[in-house]
């Protein structure tokens, strides 16, 4: 983590990525991805926050990448464990991150990874975000501890803030991860 402050950010530069669910979470039937995890509750939340905050919202749907949430997608299990499906769900993840934000349109992504095994994700996505210049920021026990945070969260980023700031206003501050492409 770099020891700079984060933000500020505009707002219309953001992006909240909220991780997806198991199978269990997930509709029967293909649906919009914003609305495909109904027992995700992190989904949901991160969803309406994106949308009450104007900012973008994309979902990590294993598989698929990154998805848009009116993308149709369909039941799936893919828990991301072996080589094999880490190297598939990176591959797809070089091929939609800079589609959906790449090209200099957003700044920082933030992650909500849910009950999704956060350090794998973060592997995968790192890398490629780095090469398009977007920062990460990342918090939250698995499924929604401190996800109540993330309106306040994104107010601080578009102010300009620290992490030191942003670990006061959280329940478990020691899940705060910020990654920036420090040189």
């Amino acid at each position: 983590m770099c020891d700079i402050p984060l933000g500020p950010y505009q707002r219309e530069r953001i992006v909240l990525c909220s991780g997806d669910a198991s199978p269990r979470s997930q509709r029967n039937i293909p649906g919009e991805a914003g609305y495909f995890f109904p027992g995700g509750k992190w989904v949901g939340a991160t969803r309406n926050s994106a949308e009450r905050l104007n900012c973008r919202f994309v979902i990590f749907a294993g598989p698929y990448g990154l998805v848009n949430p009116w993308q149709i997608i369909a039941p799936y299990d893919v828990p991301g464990h072996t080589e094999e499906e880490q190297t598939m769900i990176r591959d797809r993840l070089f091929q939609t991150i800079p589609l959906l934000i790449g090209g200099d349109r957003y700044d920082v992504v933030f992650l909500y990874a849910g009950a999704n095994p956060r350090e794998i994700i973060i592997e995968m996505m790192w890398p490629i975000l780095k090469d398009n210049s977007i920062d990460l920021v990342t918090f939250g026990k698995p499924n929604t501890g401190d996800l109540g945070k993330l309106d306040n969260v994104v107010e601080l980023l578009i102010r300009g803030t620290t992490p030191n700031e942003l670990s006061e206003i959280l329940r478990f501050p020691q899940r705060l991860k910020y990654l920036h492409d420090c040189g």
